[in-house]
């Protein structure tokens, strides 16, 4: 691990003091695929780009670790679909219909077969 990658980490960590062996230690236990500090886990989660996670981390592990329960305590909205999309998509899974304003959210809900288009009775 470079030196310049944990002094990244610990500006995010910048409310708490965390020792360079401490977070080698978490990012360790992490490459094996065991969570041991949840509150890292979470953290740097929720601050670091896709790209960066998978520099600390190998993707297969990273997916491994990235449950739906683990998603649900990332505090931002955007953040938890975000990287459930990535995550889908890194599993080839579909991704979820798209969200639009709530005309368009109506106009969803009601089948494809609608009469409101051409007024057929």
């Amino acid at each position: 691990m470079e030196k310049a990658d944990i002094e990244l980490i610990k500006k995010v960590f910048w409310d708490y003091h965390m020792e360079d062996d401490e977070i080698e230690k978490n990012l360790e236990s992490l490459n094996r695929g065991i969570i041991a500090d949840q509150w890292f886990f979470l953290r740097i989660l929720e601050h670091f780009t896709w790209h960066f996670l998978i520099k600390l981390i190998p993707q297969k592990a990273l997916l491994n670790l990235l449950t739906d329960e683990e998603i649900s305590k990332i505090r931002s909205k955007r953040r938890r679909e975000d990287l459930a999309n990535t995550k889908s998509l890194l599993q080839n899974r579909p991704l979820p219909f798209p969200r639009w304003d709530h005309i368009h959210d109506e106009r969803t809900r009601h089948g494809l077969l609608s009469n409101r288009w051409y007024g057929v009775k």
